[in-house]
């Protein structure tokens, strides 16, 4: 049927871990077959009525760099950014096929299977949206940037588990007790490198309790930890998540004009998409003795799209001498098959800018 390879260059649960590391992320694609390109491989002529490239230095199943069709754009291009929304998965090739779309266009499965036919038609393959229905996503939100966010970042990295990490920047070195041991902040400048595929936003200046600051502080509170951050990492857009546990109306209403969300720290027991991406509430911590309790409860939920936002402290980890804990809780959610995204990622998908 097919004109695939099938020697293998990674095997099937490594390529599963870069398909969901990938799904949701923006990134940016070398255009080498434009649209209207003709090519001619094992006695086929494939005419590209669509644009087709690769991501590069990300190896893909065929041992080269892992090939993407951009869907949603009507002229030949050379290189193109945007948001990595679908896949299509091939039984008979060694190697599978990313979507990649303009940020906030939803693609759909069946215009993936429509668009691709022109080449897919000659494989046993299947196609899936990050916009069908039952889509279940998953967010790691960590807090306060101590020195054990370096070992969490190496075990979510095991895994292909992208995370979001919130830092004070106000606070770097920053040394206090935690049942009955010390806890630093790092330096933040030395963790450029560690926290690399991962998400940084901002957790205040002080940590202070937001609800407790007049105005003008509070604004002083995110918008200048955000710029500090913006010196030191290389973002643009940065979200934030609440210090404490208290952010009302009012603070949500002077802060929300610096930031792109707002991760709270209450609990919520529903997994529907909050009504806009500054009341994203907290389904999990992942110390809570109920915690797998939790995840089963949403794996097990019906809705179209939902989420679930677990959140912790790394230093947690170690005070509780927790890591292989902490792995085996990883395996267990990973088992579900849940879509993996930073939080920023998810917002830009599911509330993109008007």
């Amino acid at each position: 049927m097919g004109y695939g390879n099938t020697e293998v260059f990674l095997t099937e649960q490594e390529r599963e871990e870069l398909i969901q590391s990938l799904m949701g992320s923006v990134v940016d694609i070398v255009i080498d077959r434009p649209i209207g390109y003709v090519h001619f491989t094992k006695g086929i002529t494939l005419h590209y009525p669509v644009n087709y490239g690769y991501l590069p230095g990300i190896t893909g199943g065929d041992g080269e760099e892992q090939d993407v069709y951009i869907l949603g754009i009507s002229e030949p291009l050379t290189r193109f950014r945007g948001r990595i929304v679908g896949v299509i998965r091939r039984k008979d090739d060694n190697e599978d096929k990313l979507i990649a779309a303009p940020e906030g266009m939803v693609i759909t499965r069946e215009q993936i299977q429509r668009e691709t036919f022109f080449a897919e038609q000659y494989f046993e393959s299947f196609a899936e949206s990050m916009f069908e229905t039952g889509k279940k996503i998953f967010l790691l939100s960590f807090d306060d940037g101590t020195e054990q966010d370096g070992r969490l970042v190496d075990l979510l990295n095991r895994y292909g588990i992208p995370a979001t990490f919130n830092l004070n920047t106000a606070l770097e070195d920053f040394v206090w007790e935690y049942e009955g041991k010390l806890v630093r902040r790092q330096r933040l400048m030395d963790t450029v490198e560690q926290y690399r595929g991962h998400e940084i936003a901002s957790h205040s200046l002080h940590h202070y309790r937001l609800d407790t600051l007049p105005p003008p502080q509070l604004r002083r509170e995110v918008e200048e930890d955000c710029a500090a951050l913006r010196q030191i990492f290389p973002v643009e857009e940065l979200g934030f998540a609440v210090p404490f546990t208290v952010c009302g109306e009012r603070e949500i209403r002077i802060i929300r004009k610096f930031i792109r969300y707002i991760r709270l720290s209450e609990f919520a027991d529903s997994f529907a998409l909050p009504e806009d991406p500054y009341h994203i509430p907290i389904h999990g911590l992942f110390n809570q003795p109920d915690i797998r309790q939790r995840i089963a409860k949403f794996a097990e939920n019906t809705l179209p799209v939902s989420v679930f936002v677990m959140a912790g402290h790394s230093y947690e980890l170690d005070m509780l001498d927790a890591w292989e804990y902490m792995e085996e809780l990883l395996q267990y959610i990973q088992s579900f098959g849940f879509a993996f995204m930073t939080t920023m990622d998810f917002v830009n998908t599911y509330y993109p800018k008007q």
